[in-house]
């Protein structure tokens, strides 16, 4: 895949949810597994990486390190740097009539990795949920939920 870099400020509510549901990642830092509509994070999506917070990067950092680093810069409008995996779109061939340039591009339909430990839970993690899964992310401002 391609990666796409990008800069996002995140949205933080009175309440300090960020509606992200996050899981740590070895190589690249945090990967975002959901995102709920409030607070609304424009700019994020599921499956993109937060490789750094505020200019301090969280890739090939351990879980704890990135507890540390991203509670201790997480406020409202704090820069993201974000990566996204895409694959190259290409034009459609003429027999694919009725199909927009992009549409069918991208990872949807394509077997991506799953980044989630082995010790997970293998899923089903609500939103809101808290549980001993050791690559959930907290997504509360003042601090992970165990």
């Amino acid at each position: 895949p391609i990666y796409t870099a990008r800069s996002v400020r995140v949205a933080v509510d009175s309440q300090g949810n960020t509606g992200l549901d996050l899981r740590w990642d070895e190589d690249w830092g945090i990967r975002i597994q959901s995102v709920d509509p409030l607070p609304g994070q424009p700019g994020l999506a599921n499956g993109d990486f937060i490789v750094a917070i505020e200019g301090c990067s969280l890739r090939h950092r351990t879980r704890d390190e990135c507890d540390a680093v991203f509670a201790e810069r997480l406020q409202n409008s704090a820069v993201l740097s974000v990566v996204r995996p895409t694959t190259r779109s290409t034009t459609p061939a003429p027999s694919a009539r009725g199909k927009g340039q992009h549409e069918g591009a991208g990872p949807r339909g394509q077997r991506q990795p799953d980044f989630r430990s082995a010790g997970g839970s293998g899923g089903g993690w609500g939103k809101g949920r808290r549980g001993n899964d050791p690559n959930r992310m907290w997504n509360r401002f003042r601090g992970p939920p165990w």
